[in-house]
């Protein structure tokens, strides 16, 4: 009576090998866009937040106050200091930051009033990372939201 080896052949094990690492390739595939659309939908949240603090602050307090505080002569900035002592705790709890550390822009402000109409314009932006959103900013612009150039539709006039 022969007595068979009992495991698996080398075959075997690099099949089930082979086939696990497919199947983890296409897992971290749709983790990675599943986590990029998450940032890019905390992005639109971060921008309509602070877009919306800065439209209260604008509507309580007067213009003169609010450019000096937050204005910037219409400049894009990523500073968000003037921000930060206008808004918090306020208005806001505290300054969002962008999920992705090495986005650019990350969160970019401009604000005053440009046309001299009495009434605070502004734009906040951020970058965009999925599909066709890529190297494109979410904005927000005087109460406009968008999905836009980065650098030719974010100044203020």
């Amino acid at each position: 009576m022969k007595r068979r080896d009992r495991g698996f052949t080398l075959l075997e094990l690099l099949v089930v090998i082979a086939i696990i690492g497919i199947l983890a390739a296409v897992v971290i595939a749709n983790l990675n866009s599943a986590r990029a659309k998450a940032n890019d939908a905390r992005v639109r949240t971060d921008i309509d937040a602070i877009a919306k603090a800065i439209q209260v602050y604008s509507t309580v307090e007067e213009l003169a106050t609010v450019d000096a505080a937050i204005g910037t002569s219409g400049d894009p900035t990523t500073s968000f200091a003037k921000l930060q002592t206008a808004l918090v705790p306020t208005y806001l709890a505290k300054i969002p930051t962008h999920p992705v550390a090495d986005a650019d822009p990350k969160y970019t402000y401009a604000a005053g009033d440009t046309n001299t109409d009495g009434v605070l314009d502004y734009v906040v932006f951020g970058a965009l990372s999925t599909g066709s959103d890529d190297g494109k900013c979410f904005i927000m612009k005087n109460g406009s939201s968008f999905v836009g150039d980065c650098v030719a539709e974010t100044t203020i006039k």
